[in-house]
């Protein structure tokens, strides 16, 4: 008797994170995140003078004591956001020393920022690039988490078709203003040809690179040497050309959680480019 094998599917252990940066301009849709925009909101972000029609309960009596006029509290707007993860599944590299793979860590590390921020009820989607380009729009749900990481899953059979050059993002999948965090290993220099074309729809964006470990040595190689610091210096200039543009890099290492890459974040502003 014979019976057909069927098909598991293992789905990645997402990191976890809790942090959820967001950029300097939201949408204008009801939210949990603290825009800089004044409206409506629970947080206090200053005082302003009284205006005809305000909440007399919203008077902040010790600046109206101090400064001999009505003084109401200043309420920061509470919007929700859209966030689009997009993967860099170029290239597999794994690490010499400690054998991890960097497509591994990029869906593990997906799956970590799809879910934080499903959990604030924002919108997100996701894009794969490499082979074949694989994408979702942007929406909300817990379950829609599921759908999300089924098309994750999905990438390592596209990576089975080669292709010389990139396609173009289809507009759908950015919606304008929607975060970007672009998660790569910084290997396949075509991976530029896509961030350029982030930026040029003025998406504000995030490259979380992946690290992939440096090239192990043998004792005594010289010329190895000069290549490794060759290799390291292109590696910074890469870095820093990104940092140049305004675009913000972070690095996850394996092990790390999501949090501790995503802190330096939540010091900085998140803007986008200009078309």
């Amino acid at each position: 008797m014979r019976a057909e094998l069927g098909e598991i599917a293992v789905f990645p252990l997402p990191e976890h994170a809790g942090l959820t940066p967001i950029p300097v301009r939201l949408p204008q849709r009801l939210g949990e995140h603290t825009a800089v925009q004044r409206s409506e909101g629970v947080e206090v972000t200053g005082v302003h003078p009284y205006v005809r029609g305000e909440r007399q309960r919203r008077i902040h009596w010790p600046a109206t004591t101090r400064r001999g006029t009505l003084q109401v509290h200043q309420f920061a707007a509470e919007r929700t956001a859209d966030t689009v993860v997009l993967l860099d599944v170029l290239a597999d590299v794994v690490n010499p020393v400690t054998g991890a793979s960097s497509l591994d860590e990029t869906f593990r590390a997906a799956a970590g920022l799809v879910r934080a921020y499903l959990r604030t009820h924002d919108r997100v989607g996701v894009v794969s690039v490499g082979g074949a380009t694989r994408w979702l729009q942007p929406r909300s749900g817990q379950g829609y988490f599921y759908r999300i990481v089924e098309s994750v899953l999905e990438v390592r059979k596209d990576r089975a078709y080669r292709t010389d050059g990139l396609s173009l993002l289809p507009p759908p999948a950015l919606p304008e203003g929607a975060l970007v965090y672009v998660i790569t290993p910084l290997t396949d220099q075509r991976i530029f040809d896509i961030l350029h074309q982030v930026r040029g729809r003025a998406n504000p964006m995030v490259v979380v690179e992946i690290p992939t470990g440096e090239p192990v040595l043998e004792p005594g190689d010289t010329e190895g040497e000069l290549a490794l610091r060759l290799w390291r210096a292109d590696r910074d200039a890469m870095r820093f050309a990104l940092v140049e543009r305004g675009i913000a890099v972070v690095a996850h290492w394996p092990g790390e959680t999501l949090d501790l890459t995503l802190a330096p974040l939540l010091r900085t502003r998140i803007h986008g480019g200009t078309r």
